[in-house]
């Protein structure tokens, strides 16, 4: 799995994102972002998103569609949902809400399959909000071999990965049904578009000053989950400085 914005290139390697709550400033340290201001952070992101405005070769597709892979992938409501800023900068109330877009990395010719409704309970860590949308999405392709129902969709999940985490901040999602769907899939080479899934992280007062681990994870026909290997999640770090 995958998380954007990037941080800076002197950070490539780190997943902190860090927020600085006395930080308003608009204005990125050059054109691309390369500083460790919150606009910055911004400004990365915007580079990012830059990419879903190229259409060339990609169609609006419907959920079931003959050219999988070929998709637009809109935006839209993830910066609708995310708010102005994608919420790096401190807000009138002087709280910062980072929006962080969990994606897949890219696998050619990879095509996944749902997960399998009768098989949730092979996923202790599948939250129980997550648990429910699953339970009732009609929208499913029975396997004509084994009987069992595949969901059309990937999904993402996410949660604070320790006690003291899962205290102190509270996760929501856009799409609120966290799923990519599977009209997305295969990756064929060329123009494509990624789809996402938008974690905006709130913490509560106490956090300031904590560094908040956050997982997420992917649920697919099949999936591994490894901690050690890094596959089927993505962890990072949210650290908002004490004013």
């Amino acid at each position: 799995m995958g998380i954007r914005p990037k941080n800076s290139d002197k950070k490539i390697d780190s997943s902190i994102f860090t927020f600085d709550i006395t930080d308003s400033s608009t204005k990125p340290t050059n054109d691309l972002g390369e500083g460790e201001t919150n606009a910055d952070g911004v400004k990365r992101m915007d580079i990012f998103l830059e990419a879903y405005n190229n259409k060339t070769g990609l169609i609006d597709c419907p959920d079931q569609t003959n050219t999988p892979g070929k998709c637009v992938f809109d935006t839209t409501e993830l910066k609708n949902f995310c708010g102005e800023n994608y919420g790096y900068l401190p807000s009138a109330s002087g709280t910062i809400t980072p929006c962080i877009f969990v994606k897949l990395n890219k696998i050619f010719n990879w095509v996944p399959k749902g997960v399998v409704k009768q098989n949730l309970t092979l996923y202790p860590e599948m939250s129980d909000e997550l648990r429910d949308i699953i339970t009732n999405n009609m929208d499913v392709t029975t396997d004509k071999e084994t009987e069992k129902e595949h969901v059309n969709n990937i999904y993402v999940d996410c949660f604070g990965r320790y006690p003291a985490d899962k205290e102190v901040v509270q996760l929501e999602f856009m799409p609120a049904t966290r799923n990519l769907p599977l009209k997305y899939f295969p990756f064929t080479g060329g123009n494509y578009h990624s789809p996402m899934v938008a974690v905006k992280v709130t913490p509560d007062a106490k956090a300031k000053g904590q560094l908040l681990q956050i997982e997420c994870r992917a649920y697919f026909d099949k999936v591994e989950h490894s901690t050690k290997e890094k596959a089927g999640l993505a962890i990072y770090e949210v650290y908002i400085q004490k004013g």
